[in-house]
């Protein structure tokens, strides 16, 4: 399920919900944070997930969005503060998931991130129900960051790096063309503009998870 999903079930939750019965078990978990800062309540609604703001929630925004909340913002209903704290941990849970398809082309800029951490986060937020039949967007991701750690052991980072990438992403083009499914857009080119195509569409060129 997609971040723009989950925030609009959320919030469609909100209201079928507002008439429930109170007192129920789904009321009595404690806020998960403690202390009256950022805003609480005032962070709601949230705002749709995007290629633009998608950055910023998977860096902290997710984290952020119950904090600030207190007991006294709680209602006997699903309210304001239950959208976000729940969104909030969903939001966490997913990571960008396969958001973070396509792995932009590592280079000279953005290695450091992802011999940082970038590496580890790019399969953070998959789901077994991410996986199909045939090699896509999770198995890229998932294999794509096992090799790119391997490649931040080794004194040539960058070029092993590239490889790698490279490697992955053609391995899924093969692949779902030999089973004759619908492919992405970019396994329809070929060599530099296959990969040029990839890289362009990346949401997260600097690896900024």
């Amino acid at each position: 399920m997609t971040m723009k999903m989950q925030v609009l079930l959320l919030l469609v939750s909100f209201f079928i919900q507002g008439q429930s019965v109170p007192g129920s078990a789904m009321y009595q978990r404690p806020i998960p944070v403690g202390g009256a800062v950022e805003d609480g309540p005032e962070k709601f609604p949230p705002a749709r997930p995007s290629a633009k703001n998608i950055g910023n929630i998977c860096k902290d925004g997710s984290k952020k969005l119950p904090q600030g909340l207190k007991d006294s913002d709680r209602s006997n209903v699903y309210d304001k503060a239950d959208v976000l704290i729940e969104l909030g941990v969903a939001l966490v849970n997913a990571e960008g998931g396969q958001d973070k398809f396509p792995p932009a082309r590592p280079t000279a800029k953005n290695i450091g991130n992802i011999c940082k951490d970038g590496s580890k986060k790019l399969p953070q937020g998959l789901k077994d129900s991410d996986r199909s039949n045939v090699y896509g967007k999770a198995d890229v991701l998932i294999e794509l960051g096992v090799a790119l750690g391997k490649c931040c052991k080794e004194k040539a980072q960058l070029p092993c790096s590239e490889k790698a990438w490279s490697a992955v992403l053609n391995k899924m083009c093969e692949k779902q063309s030999a089973v004759k499914m619908a492919h992405h857009e970019c396994c329809g080119k070929s060599g530099a503009a296959r990969e040029n195509c990839f890289d362009k569409k990346s949401r997260f060129p600097n690896y900024d998870f």
